[in-house]
């Protein structure tokens, strides 16, 4: 299944704004620039300017020549926070409202003014342990409305300590990891997908960042930090030798394998590269943390489908007009000529030359005009097409792609599933349906229970009816 493409927006503390843009397979960088935000821009961590801010992306995609409208926030670390709970095992409604009320016991403000998400990271025979992050809600949906007003797409919110854990690795060795952004330490301690916790440290403050890590690692025992990380831009090598020698730990560089970049760039730009190394879900998935607000995710999903459809409406339109000018100039060129053939006084001899090519020239019209016709008689509005697959899909499935081929009328889809039941139901409709038929799901799509990873196959059967009475009446016409 191809992975979801989108661009990194990464807000530093330290009022700086990072973007960067890598392939479809995660593996170049394609784009990437560093600018600095105007001051009191960012005030508590909140942006105080929506429209600035917008008006700054704007400026941005034209000066990249970004294409891509889908973007991944990355927040400034401390205007969130961060909890591993242990609740008892519950039914998946019970256990949501149940995390919620316990997190609340952490959080400066009630749940009303929060957006919190969490996913599973340990389960034992009695109890879930889950990881908690929340963020004010006026915070957050100041930077998703700024990235909105630029015509931006948000997909995911997430924090400098998520991307960072992505990158310390998955096995169960305790990792604390030490990134130098700009002008502050993000220090994190994580061990696979669990985060126990995370604090922000001024980086010219060595011998505090030493405290501070020694006091992280006696504090989260049960992280059972067994080595450091260190990374970022132009990191000390003396504090990395004083921490080897203090915590008697195996140092290590943080790193990620990828082209399209400097090597030390690719440490300045670190936590937005570690964002794209993960396909992002949505926030109602257990396995993933999305700041980003319910509501949020299915509003800018429908603006992008429907830029989606209005794009595939004005290409077919464009096309069809492309070729009726085409044929037209052609048609008044052949007049012209035929016109000047009567009117010559040109000997029999040459003459048949010219009305041989002239009647070459008939007939490359008259096949020009067929095609155009062919077109315009099977074309329907893409729009119509997703509507039709819309009221068919169950609530708790999601459309990530689509592929529609007008000119067989094969469809292809891919989006996640809740449950394996949702899909199947999925199915079932769309065989039941009289507009579609020969559905196709791979085996691989059912290989878990929850959350799948699907992709889908079928043919929208008005457009194969419109392909074949195309076909037959040019072939009547041909003979």
């Amino acid at each position: 299944m191809a992975r979801k493409t989108f661009v990194s927006l990464y807000f530093s503390a330290a009022n700086k704004l990072q973007v960067i843009q890598l392939n479809s397979h995660k593996s170049k960088v394609e784009r990437f620039l560093t600018i600095d935000l105007p001051k009191k821009l960012l005030n508590n961590y909140k942006v105080e300017e929506t429209q600035t801010l917008a008006k700054i992306l704007r400026s941005v995609w034209k000066k990249l020549k970004l294409k891509e409208r889908t973007v991944g926030i990355v927040v400034p670390e401390f205007s969130t926070f961060i909890k591993v709970l242990n609740i008892p095992k519950l039914e998946s409604k019970e256990l949501n409202e149940a995390i919620h009320w316990q997190a609340q016991e952490y959080l400066p403000k009630g749940l009303t003014d929060m957006v919190l998400d969490w996913k599973f990271v340990k389960e034992t025979e009695k109890e879930y342990q889950v990881l908690v992050i929340a963020m004010e809600k006026e915070i957050l949906t100041s930077y998703v409305n700024a990235a909105a007003g630029a015509g931006l797409f948000p997909l995911v919110v997430e924090t400098p300590s998520l991307s960072l854990a992505r990158v310390a690795g998955s096995d169960d060795t305790g990792t604390l990891s030490i990134y130098k952004s700009f002008d502050e330490m993000i220090l994190v301690v994580s061990q696979g997908e669990k985060i126990f916790g995370s604090t922000v440290v001024p980086m010219d403050d060595y011998s505090k960042v030493i405290d501070v890590v020694t006091k992280m690692i006696g504090h989260y025992k049960d992280a059972q930090v067994g080595k450091i990380k260190i990374g970022g831009i132009e990191f000390d090598t003396r504090l990395a030798d004083e921490l080897a020698k203090i915590t008697k730990m195996k140092i290590e560089w943080q790193d990620i394998s990828i082209t399209g970049i400097e090597k030390e760039k690719i440490q300045e730009y670190l936590i937005p590269i570690a964002l794209q190394m993960e396909d992002p879900l949505e926030p109602a998935d257990v396995h993933t943390i999305n700041l980003l607000p319910d509501e949020l995710v299915s509003k800018y999903s429908g603006e992008k489908v429907r830029l989606q459809v209005w794009s595939l409406t004005l290409l077919a339109s464009l096309f069809i007009w492309i070729s009726f000018v085409a044929a037209l100039g052609v048609f008044l060129y052949l007049g012209r000529e035929i016109e000047a053939n009567k009117q010559s006084s040109t000997p029999q001899g040459s003459s048949v030359n010219e009305r041989t090519a002239t009647l070459n020239e008939v007939k490359r019209i008259n096949k020009l005009t067929d095609d155009v016709l062919k077109v315009t008689s099977i074309l329907v509005p893409p729009e119509k097409i997703l509507n039709g697959i819309y009221t068919l899909k169950p609530a708790d499935i999601s459309i990530n792609e689509y592929k529609i081929g007008f000119d067989k009328g094969d469809i292809k889809l891919a989006g996640i599933s809740q449950s394996r039941s949702s899909l199947i139901e999925f199915k079932q409709r769309l065989e039941d349906s009289p507009n579609f038929s020969n559905i196709i799901i791979p085996i691989s799509s059912f290989e878990v229970e929850t959350n799948l990873n699907f992709e889908m196959s079928f043919f929208y059967d008005p457009l194969v009816e419109d392909q074949k009475k195309t076909e037959v009446k040019s072939g009547t016409q041909g003979m």
